[in-house]
């Protein structure tokens, strides 16, 4: 799901680069709010399943504490590049990157899931009654 929601935000934020009416603007930002729910939960889920309980109040606090930190480093590091460059650019750019990284993320879910299996029990099977 977090594949998914991971590609939903990068295809509306690359539409929203598209948009030309107020009415665009408004649904597609709905819609990027959905996707970025479905990843939320997702990753939320990936984080219970792949972290020890005894750790869940220090990773996540650490995960809290990287996301909230990126947003405002990310528009100080953007700021001089939105003065100089159209911001339909900006958004244009962002939505594909996003894009290409869903299937990045989907391999390494997919990677990490293999390493996950538990391996095959050595030995004959079990005969069938």
């Amino acid at each position: 799901m977090s594949v998914w929601g991971l590609a939903g935000m990068g295809a509306a934020v690359l539409a929203l680069s598209l948009s030309q009416s107020a009415g665009q603007m408004y649904a597609l930002a709905a819609l990027l709010g959905l996707f970025n729910a479905a990843t939320n939960v997702s990753i939320g889920v990936i984080f219970q399943q792949r972290v020890d309980p005894a750790f869940y109040g220090r990773v996540g606090s650490l995960l809290t504490m990287v996301s909230m930190a990126g947003m405002p480093l990310v528009l100080l590091a953007l700021a001089p590049v939105a003065d100089r460059v159209p911001i339909a650019t900006v958004f244009a750019v962002a939505g594909a990157l996003s894009l290409l990284a869903a299937p990045v993320w989907a391999g390494l879910l997919r990677r990490d899931r293999r390493a996950a299996l538990p391996s095959p029990i050595p030995g004959p099977l079990p005969a069938k009654p």
